[in-house]
This record gives structure tokens, sequence and C-alpha cells, in this order.
């Protein structure tokens, strides 16, 4: 509890800054492959089913004709509601993406969700006071991403599904 005349409420030493965590969200999609990574977008609305079919044929397409000739890829995304639209669907079918098959609440099969979770860490220590400031640092800490990163994050999906299969398909982290 802290003690004050109504005279002393203003002064600084009575007055502690705070951040409420409501300056605004940046919404971030990003794709890996052994390769190296796709290039990122933010976006500050809610992603919907006409947005992220643009995404895939906008980011996606592109950056997987940077891969190698001959190499081909297959997509993995979760079962979000914009994800599994008919809209979206006729995009991948359209656009000619192999889906790899996806369990329900698995975020232990999505390497990209280690990524963000890397991501997160990084953003921790640094001192972000706005939504431009925050932009700015996802993509300066999108850009540090390396291909040995993204490699060594797609050659762990055999040992993760190794431990799926151990834990008779059950979450395991």
């Amino acid at each position: 509890m802290i003690w004050r005349t109504n005279a002393e409420k203003l002064t600084p030493d009575c007055i502690q800054q705070m951040t409420t965590g409501d300056g605004g969200k940046v919404g971030v999609w990003g794709g890996i492959f052994g390769y190296g990574k796709t290039t990122a977008l933010f976006y500050s609305d809610n992603m919907n089913s006409i947005k992220y079919c643009e995404v895939l044929k906008n980011k996606l397409i592109p950056s997987m004709k940077k891969l190698p000739k001959g190499h081909k890829f297959q997509f993995q995304h979760d079962l979000a509601p914009w994800h599994t639209s008919k809209m979206v669907k006729e995009q991948i079918k359209k656009l000619k993406i192999t889906l790899m098959e996806w369990a329900p609440k698995s975020p232990d099969l999505n390497v990209i969700e280690e990524l963000w979770s890397i991501l997160d860490k990084r953003l921790a220590s640094k001192s972000i006071n706005n939504k431009l400031e925050l932009e700015k640092c996802l993509q300066e800490e999108w850009c540090k991403i390396t291909t040995d990163l993204c490699r060594s994050l797609i050659d762990s999906m055999p040992k993760r599904l190794k431990k799926r299969i151990k834990a008779r398909g059950s979450y395991f982290m």
C-alpha cells in the first residue's frame, strides 16, 4: 500500500510507469525449409481465408521457386480456420501445393512453432515501446534466422515423429 497526499499524487516519485500491452498487435506469417526461409509477412488485421490465399500465392510460391531444381516440398500448416476453408483448399489445389497430413493439436510436430518460440525469446530481451518498433524488431530477427537453424529444425522432424509414435500418438512436449 502506498500513502501519499493529494498534492503528491502526480509527483514523479509517486508515479510508476507501466506497460499494459495494449499498444496493438502484429501478426507474422513465415515459413522455413531445409534451404532457408520465406520472406516474412507482417499484418495488423486478423488473418482470414482471402488474405491467406494471397499469402500462399505471393509469399510461399515465390519462396519455393528458389529451391534447387528437382527438390519438391510438402507444405505444413495447422488447422486454423483460414487454413481449412474451402477457398484455401481450392487455392492450394490451383497452386499445386502438396500438403503434409496434419494431426489436430500437434504443435510438437510443427517446427515453425519452435522457431516462433526462439523469436519470442529474442524479442523478450529488447525494449519495445510501440507497434512500429515491434514490427521493426521482428523483421530484424527474421533476417537473422540462418539456413543452419532452418535445416536443424526441419531435420528434427523424424525425431519428433518417433517421439509421437513412442507416445502412442499423444502430444509429447
